[in-house]
């Protein structure tokens, strides 16, 4: 469920028009509550993720879409990292929810047979109110 200039535009480095509507990666850390996102972290991500995961849409299957990313990123970087990030409202900790997504896009990158020390989880602070949605980032 691919619009034009979809994901693979987005691995090639181009900013397309239209973008999936359910695929967005942003830090290195865990969920910890008692920790707040670090801005550097955020800044080193690179500008566009490689996938944007958006959950607002019910009985969307992201996995195939996300899988060929996946396989794609690590054919052109084979000992690439996965940053899988999920937006939160400024001063804000992720709520049960934010980590269930997250979490499920760290499996589906798991399942790709990416090793768990190249796969990081985090949060980044986004200064509106963020969409339900995962962005991975490729390192």
């Amino acid at each position: 469920m691919i619009r034009p200039c979809g994901l693979l535009l987005l691995l090639a480095g181009c900013t397309p028009s239209l973008s999936p509507p359910y695929l967005t990666l942003i830090d290195q850390r865990t969920f910890n509550p008692a920790v707040a996102p670090d801005p550097a972290n955020v800044r080193a991500l690179p500008a566009l993720p490689l996938a944007v995961i958006r959950f607002d849409a019910p009985g969307i299957d992201f996995r195939p879409d996300l899988a060929r990313a996946v396989e794609a990123a690590q054919s052109r970087k084979p000992d690439a990292d996965f940053n899988v990030v999920t937006p939160v409202a400024r001063g804000k900790v992720p709520d049960a929810q934010a980590q269930d997504d997250a979490t499920t896009i760290l499996r589906a990158i798991a399942e790709q047979g990416v090793q768990p020390e190249k796969i990081h989880i985090g949060v980044t602070e986004d200064s509106g109110t963020p969409a339900r949605e995962v962005r991975v980032y490729v390192r």
